[in-house]
């Protein structure tokens, strides 16, 4: 992964302690999605960069439900694209959008049991690349809610 939100121990420490990971997924998502409610899209950016990063530690440690992985990976990257938009960094926006599908295309050689909602994923990932407007991606996004670890 090329952005560095997490400094090097950090991501250390949570590649090592998942419960860590997930609970700076939640933290960083929801206040990140709040900033952006507020129109705040500077201050949401490391927000959602912890979220993003934190979501691809979890989806290579298998640390919880690949199902849930992969959902919080995709939002992470779809909220953190859209909020670049935003700050008209548009280059950053379409280098995680790629980052995010290239990703993704490696978890359909690795797995075929969640093969539809990656290739579902993949598809919405290119959706802002094809010249959809990202705020009504992300307002889209904000309207759902994300899986619960405690079904």
């Amino acid at each position: 992964m090329r952005f560095n939100f997490l400094c090097i121990a950090h991501r250390q420490q949570l590649e090592a302690e998942a419960s860590k990971a997930i609970r700076l997924w939640q933290d960083g998502f929801e206040t990140g999605q709040f900033f952006c409610e507020q129109g705040l899209w500077s201050e949401a950016v490391c927000h959602i960069g912890c979220a993003f990063e934190a979501a691809d530690i979890l989806l290579t440690n298998k640390s919880i439900d690949s199902g849930v992985a992969y959902e919080w990976f995709y939002r992470s990257a779809l909220m953190l694209a859209t909020v670049f938009g935003r700050i008209d960094s548009p280059i950053q926006a379409q280098e995680v959008l790629f980052m995010a599908i290239d990703r993704l295309q490696r978890e359909l050689n690795l797995t075929s049991e969640h093969r539809s909602r990656i290739m579902t994923y993949i598809d919405e990932l290119h959706r802002p690349l094809n010249g959809l407007n990202m705020m009504s991606v992300s307002s889209e996004l904000a309207g759902r809610q994300p899986n619960s670890l405690l079904h």
